[in-house]
């Protein structure tokens, strides 16, 4: 029984990581100027920062507005995973059984 509950449980796990390799979740921040798009297990697949902003007096603020950007899509993602593996989870356990709040919920 044992063996095959791991072997379940490697399968799902793979199958969560393709599925968050799947998902493109998209940030920026609260102007708009820079934009990040992340896949669920949070590799960044692009950024793209406004020209207008684009100068040596505005370094520092586009350092802050990545910062901030990045925050928040890793945070997104971090939910997205979180929401994925309460998913998959709830898929392999035996009918009935409640984690509580072993995801945070």
């Amino acid at each position: 029984m044992f063996d095959g509950l791991m072997k379940q449980f490697e399968e799902t796990q793979k199958k969560m990581s393709d599925q968050l390799a799947a998902e493109v979740i998209e940030a920026q921040d609260t102007d708009g100027h820079i934009k990040i798009k992340v896949d669920g297990n949070n590799r960044i697949l692009d950024l793209s920062i406004d020209e207008k902003i684009l100068s040596a007096e505005n370094k520092e603020m586009i350092e802050d507005l990545l910062i901030e950007t990045l925050n928040t899509s890793t945070k997104l993602a971090s939910e997205k995973q979180q929401q994925i593996s309460q998913n998959s989870v709830s898929d392999i356990l035996p009918g009935g059984m409640d984690l509580g709040n072993l995801f945070g919920k």
